[in-house]
């Protein structure tokens, strides 16, 4: 372990000294490293030195760390270092002027989705460093992640000391990369002496640091006079800018609705310490885009750029040399929330890591109703999107997460939650944790308000607050499929529930599992256009419905020959001849109208004389509403268990005779989970778990199945 030019970051004394003599990099030694001049201890964590503590402002950063762990697990040695051929093929992409050579070089046919943010990061990276000469240089990295960007000093022949706040990312840089030094640690208290390295850099990592001014004061302590402090990769917002503007920012960021602590720093931040040192230092300020005033590369005097920037928005890096010593007052260690070691322990346990910060979230964040418009940064790290004005749901991203006082627990859990329908049609779950154990897990059906209560029997092994989490899983990677929405959320003694539902968002298969699920034909108007009504008819197919079509007259020998479909009426083609359906009307009950365009519609609308508020009309995409009405949101139906969630039934695509016997081999696993829910209710009180509820939904499903293949 290689402590040379470290620091205690208590007592800023050189005097740290190892405990141990031999270690495993797969383990975590506490109080491994000693000072001995004040007595601090400090962590090893998988072989790296964690020479710093946890503050309670830094419990949203350990939150995003947590959520994001196991990514970076360490499992095997990457035997092809990746970034080590990556920043070898940039290079010399960037240096050669046939590109095409290049790629074929390294097995590449195609420009490979990454290659223009590295190439471009790789020029600035060039630009800024082609003056100085890193060979035999000492580098010290910091935000290091897993090293990609300390390997191009090292691979330039720097020695280089690598720097990260996160337990995982050093972990898996030192396993994968041991030729680089790591430490875990804080920028704004960095464990090192004064003047020990030529360079210091930090590389998009700036705008994720909770203390940007103290931690350029810092680098500029530990660098040497005549070195370099090098910073690229962030950008900034104007100094007037609001905590709601940044986060309008960040409303459709997926990775910061996931945890990641995406910011836009105000320019005042990154210049406040250089304004306080500018007589020792050589400054010079480099912009990508200034919006409303410099759309291209630039370079800018430092006088230009506090002149200029703090009305603007835009990129922002700096190269800057220390011309002379400087007198910096060193930090101290503040109060310890959490200690480092017993964070990491459990960290790649799902949802362990998250646990432990439970009771740590500042009581500002705790109790918080779903529609509340206060903290939009915190609510959206947390998986939810800017509340808009006006509505009573709030849209949530793949996981939302609320924090609440242990005061708030009651009996059950109510939820009211949709997921909107997308086109391309699947069978999303909703994952319902209370601190990390599921106590709900279900298909859902899209575009439904289902109205969950959901028994709160687990432990709360937590002492001051508790959290509950909603995940949603689903196939369909795209934004839109991973957004759900929640109007409700309640804790009560006991259910008070409706026997109405609600349908918002909704598309075809919405209505298939609820106001079509008992008929065993649907009569569709058929507008004409032909593609878009044979997207809706193999989208009713595909769940075995008869359909009986009312087509326009021409087309019939179009739709003749399609199984399970029989055409019952015609009527004037009036696209040929727009007079011709002046006086037609149709008295056939409809409950369905597929036509691809408003204009489609409008025209259907003349021929129909049934009660238009039992008709629906089906969209491009399957997108759906209620034909009578401009908007896709109804109330309507009774459900059958009104405390229940509406499962998705999936229909069996079977023939009569493997319907039979695939019901007997249901009926056969629903009797072997009856004995299991026997079995469950006996130990539920004792247990306390979640599994009753897990297999009462399994068997509710099963039965359901059995119930569909025994009406056909």
């Amino acid at each position: 372990m290689d402590l040379n030019n470290t620091q205690c970051p208590s007592c800023n004394q050189s005097a740290l000294t190892t405990r141990i003599d031999q270690y495993d990099n797969k383990q975590i030694y506490i109080d491994a490293i000693t000072c001995n001049n004040c007595g601090k201890n400090y962590d090893l964590i998988w072989g790296v030195p964690y020479l710093g503590i946890f503050k309670q402002e830094e419990i949203l950063s350990l939150f995003e760390i947590a959520a994001n762990a196991a990514q970076y697990q360490v499992k095997e040695k990457n035997a092809d270092h990746s970034y080590l051929n990556v920043i070898s093929m940039v290079n010399e992409y960037t240096n050669s002027c046939n590109k095409v050579a290049v790629l074929s070089k390294y097995g590449l046919t195609n420009i490979p989705y990454w290659l223009e943010y590295r190439y471009n990061e790789h020029l600035f990276f060039k630009t800024l460093t082609q003056a100085i000469d890193l060979r035999n240089k000492y580098v010290l990295d910091i935000g290091a992640g897993s090293g990609y960007d300390s390997l191009k000093f090292y691979s330039a022949g720097a020695t280089v000391t690598c720097l990260e706040f996160s337990p995982a990312l050093s972990a898996f840089g030192n396993a994968e990369y041991p030729q680089l030094r790591w430490f875990g640690g804080s920028s704004d208290n960095l464990p090192f002496a004064d003047c020990q390295f030529d360079i210091v850099t930090a590389n998009a990592a700036l705008h994720h640091l909770v203390d940007i001014p103290k931690s350029l004061q810092e680098s500029l302590r530990v660098l040497k006079p005549g070195g370099y402090l090098i910073t690229l990769g962030d950008s900034f917002m104007a100094d007037s800018s609001t905590e709601e503007q940044e986060a309008l920012i960040f409303n459709h960021h997926t990775s910061v609705l996931q945890g990641i602590n995406e910011q836009v720093p105000k320019f005042q931040l990154f210049t406040e310490t250089f304004k306080h040192y500018k007589d020792a230092l050589d400054i010079r300020v480099f912009t990508q885009n200034l919006y409303g005033l410099m759309p291209y590369h630039s370079e800018w005097s430092f006088e230009e750029a506090i002149t200029k920037f703090p009305h603007l928005a835009g990129s922002i890096n700096f190269l800057i040399q220390k011309k002379q010593h400087i007198s910096i007052p060193q930090s101290n260690l503040s109060q310890e929330a959490i200690r480092p070691s017993e964070y990491a322990k459990d960290l790649y346990s799902p949802g362990s890591g998250i646990h432990r910060l439970i009771d740590l979230i500042a009581d500002q964040f705790v109790n918080l109703s779903v529609t509340d418009q206060s903290y939009p940064k915190f609510r959206l790290l947390n998986g939810w999107k800017l509340q808009q004005a006006g509505e009573n749901k709030r849209t949530a991203y793949k996981r939302a997460r609320l924090f609440f006082s242990l005061d708030r627990l009651k009996n059950l859990l109510h939820l009211s939650l949709l997921i909107p329908y997308v086109s391309d049609y699947d069978s999303p779950t909703i994952t319902i944790k209370l601190n990390s154990i599921n106590v709900f897990s279900e298909e859902l059906v899209r575009g439904v308000w289902h109205e969950l209560y959901i028994p709160m029997v687990v432990e709360v092994h937590t002492y001051k607050n508790f959290l509950v989490e909603i995940q949603l899983q689903s196939h369909n990677s795209s934004e839109a499929a991973q957004e759900f929405y929640v109007r409700d959320l309640e804790f009560l003694q006991e259910a008070s529930p409706s026997n109405l539902f609600a349908l918002e968002n909704f598309g075809l298969e919405t209505l298939i599992f609820t106001h079509l699920k008992d008929k065993h034909s649907v009569t569709v108007l058929i507008s004409p256009d032909f593609e878009h009504n044979m997207d809706v008819i193999n989208r009713l197919r595909k769940w075995q419905l008869n359909l009986q079509l009312i087509v326009p007259h021409g087309q019939e020998f179009f739709y003749s020959w399609l199984p399970e479909c029989e055409i019952v009426e015609t009527y004037p083609n009036f696209i040929s001849d727009p007079a011709s359906i002046d006086n037609y009307h149709i008295q056939k009950p409809i409950q369905l109208v597929a036509a691809s365009n408003s204009e489609l519609k409008a025209v259907l609308q003349k021929i129909i004389s049934v009660d238009l508020d039992q008709v629906y009309w089906i969209q491009s995409g399957g997108y759906s509403q209620l034909f009578a009405s401009n908007t896709a949101s109804i109330t309507d139906g009774n459900l059958t268990e009104a405390t229940a969630p509406l499962p998705i039934q999936q229909l069996s695509l079977s023939s009569t005779n493997q319907s039979s016997t695939h019901s007997k081999q249901l009926e056969q696993k629903v009797s072997y989970l009856e004995k299991q829910l026997q079995d469950a209710r006996e130990e539920i009180a004792a247990m306390k778990t979640s599994k009753f509820w897990q297999l009462r939904g399994r068997w509710f499903k099963l039965k359901q199945m059995i119930g569909i293949n025994h009406r056909k």
